[in-house]
């Protein structure tokens, strides 16, 4: 996966970055929380909290884009959740035939 967002170099629609940033940060705060953290600790992190969550919506929204372009460009048809998992296996097809 790291490999595959290192060579792929795009830019992400900033509409769509700051949703799935939006969604990461809420889902690490309440991981927070889950793990006992208080309101306070995770005010004083929130900055923190911020850099990770547009970490990770950078990597996730970029793979769906690198996972739906090989999909379609390799004709691999199915629905949302599989399509990812078609994708994978059609890679690691390839690399291993390539070895």
């Amino acid at each position: 996966v790291e490999a595959l967002l290192k060579r792929a170099d795009f830019n992400v629609p900033k509409t769509i970055l700051n949703r799935a940033a939006l969604d990461s940060f809420r889902a690490l705060v309440e991981n927070a929380q889950s793990r006992g953290m208080s309101e306070e600790q995770i005010k004083a992190d929130q900055e923190k909290i911020f850099a990770s969550a547009m970490e990770i919506a950078e990597k996730q929204t970029r793979l769906f884009y690198i996972v739906d372009a090989i999909a379609e460009k390799e004709k691999i048809e199915s629905n949302d959740q599989d399509r990812g998992k078609k994708v994978l296996e059609f890679i690691l097809a390839n690399v291993k035939g390539a070895k």
